[in-house]
């Protein structure tokens, strides 16, 4: 998804830590260009905020939010997944954002990929739901936030791909051996890995808590 690296303010500076593999990564300027070492969270660009979450904002200041978010994975007739390209970061993501309040996932998911690439979709089944350490993203302006991501599999029922030119520098549909050699953003990472095994069973992290002893 594009979770964490998209709807960025205009004059926001590109990021300057990622996450690669689970391994931090300090970026000088250019991709692939920096120092490794390990860290609690990945800094991003600031990206717009939706009023309800302003409001929240107002009251926790920088504290951590935790939030949910939509995840989408499109495929064409010859098996591809669809994937944009981050306008701010280069970096290629699944289409998805965060779920609006009173909106239902699915909705969600199905206005996320109109807005982002163009196409009319239907959500025809869930992938799963995700979380993890490479979904929890510090901003430059200091707020700290927690996407707990469901994730679905859509059909194309119409519209015209199109990247936004806002969130989406460009769109393109990639097989397995592109996927593997694009650099894709962390979270979409996990999620179209996920897609492209077309488990249908709905894929959520094996339980590792135990109550102390």
């Amino acid at each position: 998804m594009t979770l964490g690296t998209r709807r960025f303010a205009a004059n926001a500076r590109l990021l300057t830590v990622i996450w690669l593999g689970g391994v931090a990564v300090r970026l000088d300027g250019a991709w692939g260009v920096g120092q490794a070492g390990r860290i609690s969270c990945k800094w991003r660009p600031a990206m717009p905020i939706s009023d309800h979450l302003r409001a929240v904002r107002s009251k926790i200041g920088h504290d951590l939010l935790a939030t949910t978010a939509v995840s989408i994975s499109v495929f064409d007739d010859q098996g591809r997944i669809l994937l944009g390209r981050d306008a701010e970061t280069g970096l290629w993501t699944l289409p998805g954002g965060a779920i609006d309040p009173n909106e239902h996932p699915a909705d969600a998911a199905t206005r996320e990929c109109f807005e982002e690439t163009g196409l009319v979709v239907r959500p025809k089944r869930l992938l799963g739901v995700f979380g993890g350490p490479e979904f929890l993203i510090r901003y430059p302006n200091g707020d700290l936030t927690y996407y707990t991501v469901i994730a679905f599999e859509a059909v194309i029922e119409g519209g015209a791909l199109a990247p936004d030119g806002e969130e989406m520098a460009s769109l393109r549909f990639v097989d397995r051996a592109e996927w593997e050699q694009l650099a894709v953003s962390p979270s979409s990472r996990i999620i179209s890995r996920q897609a492209l095994q077309h488990d249908p069973v709905p894929y959520f992290a094996a339980a590792s808590w135990r109550p102390e002893s």
